[in-house]
């Protein structure tokens, strides 16, 4: 999901893992650094892992539609 890769699988890259996991990475040491609790900062690394699980969704959607769209204008 972070980093391009989709959870049903078939989309992704290496780059982008390697990216998503550096990203909350550097979540994880931000949020550390400025005293954060662990609670919290569960909390906000679960918040953006679902907050990219939604726009993989919806950009999934959107994308079937625009194929559906063009076969049937297409035909």
């Amino acid at each position: 999901v972070i980093g391009g890769v989709s959870i049903t699988g078939g989309s992704g890259t290496i780059i982008g893992v390697v990216l998503g996991a550096f990203f909350m990475g550097i979540v994880y040491n931000a949020l550390t650094m400025i005293n954060v609790s662990p609670f919290w900062q569960m909390a906000i690394q679960g918040f953006i892992i679902l907050c990219a699980i939604i726009i993989n969704t919806v950009m999934d959607k959107r994308n079937q539609q625009l194929m559906l769209r063009k076969r049937s204008f297409n035909e």
